[in-house]
């Protein structure tokens, strides 16, 4: 083989340091994305911020007028702190100073969804005290609201809850007690067998504990609730639909009045450049987020040409749709439009959808037709609501309906995959006796 020097022309995208961090800025959800620019807020003295969440103002960088600050952080409603609302409950007990401290370092053992994450062993050691005692806390601590606050497994918060409840339950308690997996697994006979009871008081049972909550805590937020908001908004007019960016949540950059108006003159005592690096990071920073909301406007104009009939008459008429059609449509990488869907909501006239949910596998019917996947999952839906409870349908029944009323072709593996998607059961335990 000869060996040597060659020259090779290649065509390659090469992605500098400033193209990463704006495809960074398109990828984050709206809420994230007010997170960073406030960080970059505190770190560069040149900008000035201004944020609005449905018109309301929620943050100012500067704010001169000292009683109105007050005004509006009094009007913000802070999500409850579950360690707070224990503790606050725990302060109501009068208590030796020993218990106290246990109580104390029970509560912060406590995870967010409310479960006792500790050892009482290792708790007993940490204090020098037998290990009633702290198992006696942890009694005391399981009374506290909400109720199912500190148990240890699924089984104890269910048994907490189903002996709160006023009108109290003793079948209930029993089945849970010592049938509890059973129960989960919906072998309703097995346990009917066992307790001498007949199947559907144990039906009825289950049907109970729907109404209880896995997650005591869920409520009781840490931080902030991670709310869904529509970065984009559609309406119609005469010449069909409209994409406008949802202005309201996007936070308002711009240079600080005091070194805007100084500019040329701090300048020249600067001689690392260094304000001249933040002006020119803050221009940055407000071209890349026009080019945010450029970008989604355009994927979203994209989606309804490919789509109207879902924005005309309904969801049922969404049709399959990929990344690449859209990519291809709007002239960018596949990888571009795929940051701009995720996480992205968007408002239209059949609701709130997030810009992925546009997109789905085909299925074919027997007219050579091709219908989304989504509303395969509803016909799925709709199949399963409408059957007979006491001979409930299998994978392969729902397979042959809709193959008959629908004419799709697809698999009993698929109806099984999307039905398991849904969080629907198997036939056996939507079996109603």
């Amino acid at each position: 083989m000869e060996q040597g020097l060659f020259q090779n022309q290649r065509l390659q995208l090469v992605i500098t340091n400033k193209m990463e961090q704006q495809l960074s800025l398109l990828h984050m959800p709206i809420v994230e994305l007010e997170r960073f620019l406030m960080d970059q807020a505190l770190e560069n003295p040149l900008i000035d911020m201004e944020s609005f969440d449905n018109n309301h103002l929620i943050l100012k960088k500067h704010q001169n007028d000292k009683s109105s600050e007050k005004d509006w952080l009094n009007n913000i409603e802070q999500p409850r702190n579950l360690y707070d609302f224990l503790l606050e409950q725990l302060s109501f007990l009068t208590l030796k100073p020993k218990e106290q401290e246990i109580m104390e370092y029970l509560i912060f053992l406590v995870d967010e969804n409310g479960y006792f994450q500790g050892d009482l062993q290792d708790v007993s050691k940490h204090f020098a005290v037998p290990v009633d005692l702290v198992e006696q806390a942890l009694y005391r601590l399981q009374t506290f609201e909400p109720i199912g606050v500190g148990a240890r497994t699924l089984q104890e918060c269910i048994l907490l809850q189903i002996r709160d409840v006023s009108n109290h339950n003793e079948l209930a308690e029993l089945v849970v007690a010592h049938y509890f997996e059973l129960l989960v697994e919906r072998k309703w006979r097995e346990i009917s067998n066992k307790m001498g009871v007949d199947v559907t008081e144990i039906q009825n049972v289950f049907d109970l504990l729907k109404n209880l909550n896995p997650r005591p805590a869920s409520s009781y937020q840490n931080d902030y609730p991670q709310l869904i908001k529509p970065e984009l908004i559609i309406s119609e007019d005469r010449q069909g639909f409209i994409v406008k960016i949802n202005n309201a949540l996007y936070p308002k950059l711009s240079c600080d009045s005091y070194y805007n108006e100084r500019m040329d003159q701090l300048s020249k005592y600067d001689q690392s450049n260094y304000l001249t690096e933040k002006y020119e990071h803050l221009n940055w920073l407000q071209k890349s987020i026009e080019k945010r909301k450029t970008t989604l406007v355009r994927v979203m104009q994209a989606i309804i040409d490919k789509q109207n009939d879902f924005f005309q008459k309904g969801t049922s008429y969404l049709k399959p749709l990929t990344i690449k059609e859209i990519a291809e449509s709007v002239e960018l990488h596949d990888s571009t439009v795929s940051r701009a869907v995720n996480g992205k909501y968007v408002q239209t006239p059949h609701g709130l959808f997030e810009l992925k949910y546009f997109f789905t596998s085909s299925i074919s019917t027997n007219g050579n037709d091709e219908i989304s996947s989504e509303i395969v999952k509803d016909l799925i839906v709709e199949i399963v609501k409408n059957e007979n409870k006491s001979k409930p349908l299998s994978d392969q029944k729902i397979l042959d309906i809709l193959s008959a009323n629908e004419g799709l072709t697809l698999t009993r593996r698929t109806v099984t995959k999307y039905r398991e998607q849904l969080g629907v059961p198997s036939s056996s335990k939507r079996k109603r006796y």
